[in-house]
């Protein structure tokens, strides 16, 4: 019984401290580091994410590497005494592949693209890019392949024939999100984001993207903005560029910049969103970090604090309600 007592004691300091801590964290400061530790006894290790996305309370990441998806524990798990440790925040327990091993995706130069060094089986192919999750799906946006991929989460099986997102034609896309209506795609080629209705594939508008450097497109011979991660938060889309090593907060009617700070690594890639905090991941620390965002979580009223800050009782943050991804992407 004492064993219990103090086991519960020292979770609850423990949690206290983070949640004090959390409560006067600037935005970009880092919440939490977790590095994928896979459990699941296949024998693969992870060595460079791409993506990730916030689903089901799990963190999701796709990895280059071994060209798999992990869904990754963000927290300790315990048993229903408190006391016994089931999982270690990043633990992966459950993967599943991106791309069919019968079917080698095509690169932009019209040849299959090369397999992981270090896939488990031999043979699996790596198209990296960002990760979503839309209408009870997983999206991949992959730069190696210029393809967006519908992947059913439970066992990775490629929907091409469900997929109106499928005969897109972005130079080079990074990564994508869903902002409840349609989806959000970013082209570190071309430097923009745009947005594409999910029935048909259509793009709907196109802003900017935020660094103010050059495009690829518009001047290969010199140093280039190159935007990745890309996620929605209910108002605004968050942008991460590998080569200015910063997250941008931006306008999605225009591309204005509403904030911005530095990624904590030096190969900025996926970003997601949890309703609170940014989840994010760099290629070269291979880490997945929690960063806090500055921005209060929408549909909360009354007096609040943030950051230290105390907000006005009387202000209202709050989105429009939509129906769970109800949109359809079906062709058929």
């Amino acid at each position: 019984m004492l064993k219990r007592i103090t086991s519960y004691f020292l979770w609850f300091t423990l949690s206290l401290i983070a949640t004090i801590n959390q409560s006067f964290a600037a935005p970009g400061d880092i919440l939490t580091t977790l590095s994928i530790n896979n459990i699941s006894g296949d024998g693969r290790v992870p060595t460079s994410p791409h993506g990730v996305v916030y689903q089901g309370g799990y963190v999701w990441v796709l990895d280059f590497g071994t060209d798999r998806i992990y869904r990754v524990y963000p927290e300790d798990v315990y048993d229903t005494d408190g006391i016994t440790l089931l999982f270690s925040a990043g633990d992966s327990d459950f993967n599943i592949p991106v791309s069919d091993t019968d079917n080698p995706p095509i690169n932009s130069d019209g040849n299959p693209i090369g397999s992981c060094g270090s896939a488990i089986p031999a043979g699996q192919y790596c198209g990296g890019g960002g990760l979503t999750f839309a209408q009870n799906f997983l999206w991949n946006a992959s730069p190696v392949t210029d393809d967006i991929i519908k992947i059913d989460p439970v066992d990775g099986d490629n929907l091409e024939s469900e997929n109106a997102l499928a005969a897109l034609a972005f130079p080079s896309p990074t990564d994508m999100t869903f902002d409840g209506t349609n989806f959000w795609i970013s082209d570190w080629q071309t430097n923009t984001i745009s947005s594409v209705r999910p029935e048909d594939g259509t793009i709907l508008t196109t802003i900017p993207g935020p660094s103010s450097l050059p495009s690829y497109f518009d001047n290969p011979n010199v140093t280039n903005a190159r935007p990745f991660g890309l996620t929605w938060d209910g108002e605004a889309l968050w942008v991460s560029d590998r080569e200015d090593d910063m997250i941008y907060r931006v306008d999605p009617s225009d591309g204005s910049l509403l904030q911005m700070f530095s990624s904590p690594g030096t190969n900025a890639r996926g970003l997601a969103w949890d309703g609170e905090s940014l989840w994010h991941v760099d290629g070269d620390t291979n880490t997945i970090y929690r960063i806090e965002s500055g921005v209060i979580p929408f549909g909360v009223v009354g007096c609040l604090e943030k950051n230290g800050v105390a907000i006005a009782g009387d202000v209202l943050l709050s989105q429009t309600a939509v129906s769970d991804q109800a949109t359809t992407t079906d062709t058929e």
